[in-house]
C-alpha cells in the first residue's frame, strides 16, 4: 500500500525531532548548506518535495521549503508546515522567504557562487495585469537556449525574491546576454530586489504572502466539452495547472502520496439561491478538510449538468472514512471522482 502524504510528513517530523540538536549545532557553526542537505535527503527518501533552506543565528533557527513555482509542491509544503511541531527556537516556512536586498550581492545557485554584479534588470510596470515585465541581462545567459535562459532566470527569482513575490508580481521574463536597444532605468540586483519587496507599500496592487491562496477565475477553452467535466461553464481555482494537465498533475501528486479529487452534484437553473448554496457548500467542505487535516479546497465550478468542488487530499483513507456518506456530512447528495482517474489505494 502506498504511504499517504500525511504519513510521510509525520515520519519526517518524527525524524526531525531526534536530529534537532545536530541541526542546531550545524547551523550555529554556519553550515547552512549541510543542514539543508541533511533535511533534504530525508525528505527525498520519503518521497516528498526536498528542496529546502536552513538558517538562523543567536540560538534561533529556521527551515524553509523551496517548491520554486510548482503549484502541487506548494500545497504539499503548506501541509508540511501545517503538521510541523512547535519549538520556541524554530520557525518553519512552507515557502522560501525573500532575502534582504543586501544579502543578494553574492548569489549561490546549485553549489556555485555567482557574482550578483553580473546582472542588470529592466522593469516595466504593467498596471493592467498588476505585474512587472522583466528583462534580465547577464553574460551568464550567453550560449544558452531561450528555455534554459528562462528556467535559470526564474530559478534566480524564486531563490532570492522568495515564492510569493515571484509568483504574484513577476509577469513576462526575458533573459538575454546583451541589453535591449531601448533599455532605460537599469537596476542592479540589490536595487531590483528592493523595488520588488517595496511593491506592497508603493503600488495599489493586491498582495498575499501565501501563493496557494491565489484564486483565478476561468472559462473552458473551445473543445473542452469533449473531455471530462466537459459541461463546465466557469469556475474558480487555486491550481491552474491541474485544469490544463489533470493526468500529469495527478500522477505527480500521487508520487507524493496524495490525490486530486472532486465532488460533483446535479446543477439547477442558475439563480441567486443556487449561487448561495454553492458558496455555502464550498465553505463547509473547506472547513471539514481543515478540521480533519485532510487537505485543502482548490476551487469550484458550475456546469450545465453538474456543479464541482475540487480538492487536494493528503490522507485519502481517512478522507474516504469521513465522507463515507457525503450527503450526511455535507447535507446534499454528492458524488466523488478523481483527477487522473483513480486514487492511491
Amino acid at each position: 500500500m502506498i504511504q499517504t502524504t500525511k504519513e510521510r510528513i509525520l515520519q519526517f517530523w518524527s525524524w526531525f525531532c531526534t536530529v534537532r540538536p545536530e541541526l542546531e549545532q550545524a547551523i550555529s557553526g554556519g553550515k547552512y548548506d549541510l543542514a539543508a542537505a541533511f533535511c533534504g535527503s530525508k525528505l527525498k527518501g520519503l518521497g516528498l518535495p526536498f528542496l529546502c533552506e536552513a538558517g538562523g543565528s543567536g540560538g534561533s533557527f529556521a527551515l524553509a521549503m523551496c517548491p520554486c513555482g510548482s503549484k502541487t509542491e506548494q500545497f504539499v509544503c503548506r501541509y508540511w508546515r501545517q503538521l510541523a511541531p512547535e519549538f520556541e527556537n524554530w520557525k518553519f516556512f512552507a515557502f522560501r522567504q525573500p532575502r534582504s536586498p543586501a544579502d543578494c550581492r553574492t548569489l549561490r545557485l546549485g553549489g556555485t557562487d555567482i557574482d550578483a554584479s553580473l546582472f542588470t534588470f529592466y522593469c516595466e510596470a504593467n498596471d493592467e495585469r498588476q505585474k512587472y515585465d522583466i528583462t534580465a541581462v547577464s553574460p551568464i545567459f550567453a550560449g544558452r537556449t531561450d528555455a534554459e535562459k528562462h528556467a535559470f532566470g526564474m530559478m534566480l527569482l524564486y531563490l532570492f525574491l522568495g515564492e510569493a513575490l515571484t509568483e504574484i508580481y513577476i509577469g513576462d521574463l526575458v533573459c538575454r546576454d546583451t541589453p535591449p536597444a531601448d533599455a532605460e532605468n537599469a537596476m542592479n540586483f540589490t536595487e531590483f530586489c528592493t523595488m520588488l519587496q517595496n511593491t506592497p507599500s508603493t503600488r495599489a496592487w493586491p498582495w498575499i504572502n501565501d501563493p496557494t491562496a491565489l484564486c483565478f477565475g476561468y472559462h473552458p477553452t473551445t473543445g473542452a466539452e469533449d473531455g471530462p467535466r466537459g459541461d463546465i461553464i466557469g469556475g474558480f481555482t487555486r491550481h491552474v495547472p491541474l485544469l490544463g494537465a489533470p493526468f500529469d498533475e495527478a500522477d505527480g501528486l500521487r508520487a507524493f502520496g496524495g490525490v486530486f479529487c472532486y465532488f460533483y452534484y446535479p446543477a439547477r437553473p442558475e439563480n441567486a439561491a443556487e449561487v448561495a448554496e454553492r458558496s455555502s457548500l464550498a465553505a463547509k467542505l473547506e472547513q471539514l478538510l481543515e478540521t480533519y487535516r485532510l487537505g485543502y479546497s482548490l476551487g469550484s465550478a458550475f456546469g450545465s449538468e453538474y456543479n464541482y468542488l475540487d480538492m487536494i487530499i493528503f490522507d485519502e483513507p481517512v478522507f474516504r472514512a469521513v465522507f463515507q456518506d457525503p450527503e450526511a456530512v455535507l447535507g446534499v447528495p454528492v458524488f466523488l471522482d478523481y483527477f487522473g482517474g483513480h486514487g492511491i489505494q
